[in-house]
């Protein structure tokens, strides 16, 4: 789907759907559907995003033990 396809079904609701070929966190991708709200409204600000996207590695990190702690 070219992006001219997408930026003409997007007015009718149309969302794409999750990427299966790439590696792409859920949480990510409810971002990238609550851009795509029909009522402009609804949409999130650049200011929440760009809070959002500054943070979301920190807040999407995977705990890991200490070194010495998987060593035992």
């Amino acid at each position: 789907m070219t992006n001219r396809e997408v930026a003409d079904l997007v007015p009718s609701g149309f969302q794409m759907g999750k990427p299966t070929n790439h590696v792409c966190p859920d949480q990510l991708y409810e971002v990238m559907c609550m851009c795509w709200q029909v009522d402009a409204t609804l949409r999130p600000t650049f200011v929440y995003l760009q809070d959002l996207l500054e943070n979301f590695d920190i807040a999407t990190e995977s705990s890991y033990a200490a070194p010495q702690e998987a060593l035992g």
